[in-house]
């Protein structure tokens, strides 16, 4: 099956539980933590994960991350290649915690380059109402790994949907509806080979169903909608785009698509693959111009955190915690109590033994 040629590899506690939304797909899963219990609460084989060697967690700083990769490598390469089957290795993780927000880019170049696999980041950013040092690590983990990249980056945007369960089960479907679930008709055939060079493509992807309503000829409001509308990152207005790839689970004949309307609003790209009588439909764009104005949004969002803390900090010092005015001597004529030092209040205290 076209499905075995992937594997999934999560990374930290949201990496984890995304990658466990695939197991009633019996996908080819592996997982690495900082800390052994969010391994042990996924409820998996302990053969299938590995638990960084002097790890308790990172408590979201990267620099731990950096510091437990560097010192498992590799032992983490090897349990990945005697876990992971096939070609193609998607990697998931959020980069608003520590574990995977720290190794994010260095495990992505690793495994591409010792091991000869291919690897799908996907990658989740922080909802803006989070911490700021959440925020900062998903702005910094982002630009190292766009750095490094050579294929499809798909990145979940938690302000989209802030029911994780529910975004996982919906990321779960999405790539293994893609991956899956390839047409066969006679009308078209979007195949194995296009969807792996679609994944192979360098630059942003978003992938997305879509629905079809009884007796409905023309599908092109519902593809828009799709790409409009869906868990990961917006995309740029006048955007570079390399693929677009369309299943259809109905005949070509029933159905009609303006690719001219979908490529005004989303870009002019290289190539295009349709297929029908899937068992889904969906759409896939890839080698998109990566979003830009979400990042930008992050970036503001930090520097508006920064804003907030440095005023009150700024408040907190400007008022003395101490005043001057405390004493409530009655006379000048009363005898002052003499204060004892630290050494005579230890000395009091040991003789008073």
């Amino acid at each position: 099956m076209m499905k075995n040629n992937f594997s999934l590899l999560g990374i930290g506690a949201c990496g984890g539980n995304q990658v466990a939304a695939f197991k009633k797909y019996g996908m080819n899963s592996f997982y690495i933590n900082s800390a052994l219990e969010d391994l042990q609460s996924l409820g998996i084989d302990n053969i299938h994960y590995y638990h960084l060697d002097g790890a308790n967690g990172c408590h979201k700083n990267r620099d731990v991350s950096k510091t437990y990769l560097s010192d498992n490598y590799e032992d983490i390469l090897r349990n990945i290649e005697r876990y992971s089957t096939g070609k193609y290795i998607f990697l998931f993780g959020s980069i608003g915690g520590g574990t995977f927000s720290g190794m994010c880019a260095l495990i992505t170049e690793l495994i591409e380059s010792e091991l000869n696999k291919i690897v799908i980041p996907v990658v989740t950013i922080p909802n803006f109402s989070e911490s700021l040092q959440a925020k900062t690590n998903a702005y910094e983990s982002l630009k190292e790994l766009l750095d490094v990249v050579k294929h499809t980056v798909f990145i979940v945007d938690n302000n989209k949907e802030t029911n994780y369960v529910k975004s996982n089960e919906i990321l779960a479907n999405l790539i293994y509806s893609l991956i899956s679930d390839v047409s066969t008709s006679a009308d078209g055939i979007y195949d194995y080979s296009e969807i792996c060079s679609m994944l192979e493509c360098h630059g942003y992807g978003i992938i997305n169903t879509f629905t079809r309503k009884p007796n409905q000829s023309n599908i092109t409001s519902e593809l828009k909608r799709a790409v409009t509308n869906n868990i990961f990152c917006d995309i740029e207005s006048r955007n570079p785009l390399y693929y677009c790839g369309i299943k259809n689970s109905t005949m070509r004949k029933t159905v009609s698509i303006d690719t001219s309307e979908l490529q005004l609003q989303f870009g002019f790209w290289r190539d295009l693959f349709l297929g029908y009588q899937t068992k889904t439909n969906l759409i896939f764009l890839s080698g998109l111009k990566y979003p830009a104005t979400t990042i930008n949004a992050l970036y503001k969002s930090i520097q508006e955190d920064k804003r907030r803390i440095e005023e009150d900090l700024k408040s907190s010092q400007s008022e003395s915690l101490f005043k001057d005015d405390y004493s409530i001597a009655l006379s000048s004529s009363l005898q002052e109590k003499k204060t004892l030092s630290a050494r005579e209040k230890l000395i009091q205290m040991r003789n008073s033994k």
